[in-house]
């Protein structure tokens, strides 16, 4: 184990800083000033910046948005979103989930429901059913009812196989975000019980 040794000027510092009765006045050089007060560009730059807080947990990367509020007394507080969740093993990438129940895509309003492979909060694989040659708008059904318009842009066809890229307001990806971190905590529960 490695001992560090006090200079005589940090060893003065604290015999002066000691030495002070009560009701004694601290040397300038010792007094610790808090401000409340956040100055007004620090403010504007925190309230603007766009933050991620990362949590690992085992194979899995969760990027959580974090933003700042001012509250009524100037003080920030940190606000976390919903997290995109990614899988490391093999090439880092949004984490996909295949056990679909529940989950109804549909090309158009009143549409043809389609048989979804794969989903994720930035694609979905579906089988191929003549729906999907070009962008175009969905609707994703949720468990309960919850409706998230979204546009795709197929990227692939291969196998009666398309992969398709999702392109979604912010408001329908939050809602997907939403759904499937809320699947990830259920399907890996033993994952997340020492985080909760």
């Amino acid at each position: 184990m490695d001992s560090y040794k006090f200079s005589l000027e940090e060893l003065d510092s604290f015999k002066e800083l000691f030495a002070i009765g009560q009701g004694d006045e601290l040397p300038e050089a010792h007094r610790l000033t808090i401000s409340t007060e956040v100055p007004e560009l620090v403010a504007r730059l925190l309230g603007a910046a766009k933050l991620t807080l990362l949590a690992e947990v085992s194979h899995y990367k969760l990027f959580f948005p974090l933003s700042m509020r001012l509250d009524e007394w100037g003080q920030f507080n940190p606000e976390l979103g919903i997290p995109e969740v990614l899988d490391t093993r093999g090439s880092e990438r949004s984490w996909r989930l295949t056990d679909l129940d529940g989950v109804v895509v549909k090309a158009s309003e009143g549409g043809v429901p389609l048989q979804v492979l794969s989903l994720s909060s930035s694609g979905v694989t579906l089988k191929e059913q003549g729906e999907l040659q070009s962008r175009g708008d969905m609707q994703l059904e949720l468990p309960g009812g919850e409706l998230v318009p979204l546009a795709v842009e197929p990227v692939r066809n291969e196998n009666g196989v398309v992969a398709a890229r999702i392109l979604a307001s912010c408001e329908a990806r939050e809602a997907l975000r939403r759904f499937l971190f809320g699947r990830h905590r259920a399907i890996y529960a033993d994952l997340y019980r020492d985080l909760m």
